[in-house]
């Protein structure tokens, strides 16, 4: 066996969705009002060294109302930009080549958020660049972590980290 932990994973596919969300009553967050926002849904398929398989599912709002409170840029603009900085990491996530700890995984290519956020700001031509967004990250809440397999089953357990303190087990 290569140098490492069996259960370190390599991640085959990540697909990144988004899913659009009307509230039942306006909200207002930093003088803005919005009625409605979207979902960014990511499910990442991976493979222990050993061959097991999981598919995990996390999801969490786009949040530029909040996370980008831009006086210069639109919200529709935010909006679109932190959702094209969501499919470049599911992009990056999906090709990472290795196998490693999803912490690890995390890691290494959280040394492109900065330089994407840049990338994704020139090409829609923002007046200003996505903010520093490194916790803000869809694909990094969803490394699957192998647990033993429930008595009687042969299958892994994976856990996917939604959102803080959120769990679901495929």
């Amino acid at each position: 066996m290569a140098k490492g932990k069996s259960t370190d994973i390599r991640i085959l596919d990540v697909e990144i969705s988004f899913e659009s969300v009307s509230f039942r009553a306006p909200l207002k967050f930093g003088g803005r009002i919005i009625d409605h926002t979207y979902l960014i849904n990511a499910v990442a398929q991976v493979e222990t060294r050993n061959g097991l398989q999981a598919r995990g599912f996390g999801s969490m709002p786009v949040g530029n109302v909040w996370a980008w409170p831009s006086d210069t840029v639109s919200q529709a603009d935010t909006e679109s930009a932190m959702k094209a900085y969501a499919m470049k990491f599911g992009e990056l996530f999906g090709s990472y080549p290795e196998y490693a700890h999803p912490t690890e995984i995390q890691f290494n290519v959280g040394a492109e958020f900065h330089h994407q956020a840049r990338k994704v700001s020139e090409k829609l031509g923002l007046a200003e660049p996505l903010p520093n967004l490194l916790s803000w990250s869809p694909p990094v809440r969803l490394m699957p972590r192998f647990t033993t397999p429930t008595v009687g089953s042969t299958r892994p357990t994976a856990t996917t980290f939604c959102l803080p303190n959120t769990a679901t087990k495929t």
